[in-house]
């Protein structure tokens, strides 16, 4: 019987660490690129989650500068940005077509990272579940609910901290995880 050895030269998507290691070379990258590319660089570090980019500026100028920036800064690193998306088609004038991102032009929406952005009109919109269509009102489906608000701008604190909240009053109902709690206790 031969034995052969297989060494995996590249970050296979699919793998536990693959989200790691992206979040670490984009780090990497903006810490070897710093001087050369300053906008950039605080972006890299700060407005990446995984391998999508949430990030705005006040004005036209800086937004230009900065997509160049990080065009240039990326491309030294052999990775090509696409799906750019921007409440200014100034601002995707000059890209590509195949780099920008071709969003349900029907209803005007971009979807990342769980948020919804709607470039038209520079608003967001979330989408949760709605608690009332629980079947059994139980600690556990509440809690589900309250741990799938998905929010990395941190935009639905207020909503998230009434969530938990409630959740604490709940936990006040001396009710076990699956045990079905009662109306009249919830009104609180």
């Amino acid at each position: 019987m031969i034995v052969s050895t297989y060494r995996l030269n590249s970050v296979t998507y699919g793998t536990t660490s693959v989200f790691l290691l992206d979040i670490r070379a984009l780090k990497q990258i903006a810490i070897d690129n710093r001087e050369k590319f300053p906008a950039a660089s605080e972006i890299l570090e700060t407005d990446f989650s995984v391998n999508n980019l949430v990030s705005g500026v006040s004005n036209f100028e800086t937004g230009k500068e900065i997509q160049e920036q990080l065009i240039e800064l990326l491309s030294c690193a052999g990775m090509n940005l696409h799906k750019w998306s921007s409440n200014s088609k100034y601002m995707l004038q000059e890209l590509p077509y195949e780099a920008q991102d071709h969003f349900d032009r029907e209803e005007e929406k971009v979807k990342t990272l769980g948020l919804i952005s709607i470039p038209k009109y520079n608003t967001f919109e979330f989408s949760l579940s709605d608690p009332t269509n629980i079947s059994e009102r139980t600690k556990r489906s509440i809690l589900s609910h309250i741990a799938r608000i998905f929010d990395p701008m941190g935009v639905l604190g207020p909503v998230i901290v009434a969530a938990k909240l409630f959740m604490k009053n709940i936990w006040l109902v001396k009710r076990d995880w699956d045990q079905p709690l009662l109306k009249d206790k919830m009104r609180n």
